[in-house]
C-alpha cells in the first residue's frame, strides 16, 4: 500500500507538471518575448515544483483518507474508491487548469478566489 501512495504522489506531480506545461505552451504568445526566455521558462517549473509538492501532498492525503476508510472492506474497494477520487480530482483540477490558461491573457491574472467570486454575476463576465 506504501508504494501505491507513492505512485499516487509522483502521479500528482506529473499532472500538476503537465498543467504547467499547458498553461505556459497556450500563453507563450501573451508575454513579451524579450521579456521570456528559456532560463525563465525553467525557473518557473523550478519555482512552481515547491507548490507541486505541497499540493500533491494534499492529494495523496485525501487518498490516504479514502483508503484508511476503506480497510474494513475489501482490498479492491479500496483502489476503486481511491482510484475514483483521483479521476474526479485530476478531471476537476484540469478543467481549472485549462480555464485558467485560457483566461490569463482576458484577465491578466491567473485565476484566484476573487475571480470566483465574479462568477456570482455572471454578465459582468462577458
Amino acid at each position: 500500500m506504501h508504494l501505491y501512495l507513492l505512485f499516487i504522489y509522483v502521479y500528482w506531480l506529473l499532472a500538476f507538471g503537465v498543467h504547467r506545461l499547458i498553461f505556459v505552451v497556450v500563453n507563450a504568445g501573451a508575454v513579451d518575448g524579450r521579456q521570456m526566455q528559456l532560463t525563465n521558462y525553467v525557473q518557473s517549473f523550478v519555482q512552481g515544483i515547491k507548490l507541486d509538492f505541497s499540493m500533491a501532498a494534499y492529494m495523496t492525503l485525501l487518498a490516504w483518507m479514502v483508503i484508511i476508510v476503506s480497510l474494513p472492506f475489501a482490498r479492491k474497494y479500496s483502489r476503486l474508491w481511491t482510484n475514483f477520487l483521483c479521476s474526479v480530482l485530476l478531471v476537476l483540477s484540469s478543467f481549472l487548469s485549462v480555464a485558467d490558461a485560457l483566461l490569463y491573457p482576458e484577465w491578466k491574472t491567473k485565476i484566484n478566489s476573487l475571480a470566483l467570486v465574479s462568477l456570482q454575476r455572471p454578465s459582468e463576465l462577458w
